[in-house]
């Protein structure tokens, strides 16, 4: 399930909560962040960090955030409305 935290970050959880993945909107378009065990383990417990242009990029890449576009989408037309 896919968690807004605001209008520029989104968060998935494993059912234990032990893996998490963020997304967040910068400048110059979205990062994923990565906490897992992997990166726990290699990256001294910090986050591995991607980056792409578009949330197409992103739902292709990552089945936790598919549909994540719409809500994006739905809480953009909220806020204008």
């Amino acid at each position: 399930m896919i968690e807004q935290i605001d209008g520029n970050t989104f968060k998935t959880a494993s059912k234990n909560g032990r893996n998490t993945m963020t997304l967040f909107r910068t400048n110059d378009g979205w990062e994923v962040w990565t906490h897992n065990a992997s990166t726990r383990a290699w990256n001294n417990g910090m986050p591995s960090v991607k980056s792409f242009d578009s949330l197409a990029q992103i739902e292709q890449k990552y089945r936790s955030f598919q549909g994540v576009s719409m809500l994006i989408e739905d809480h953009q037309i909220q806020k204008a409305g």
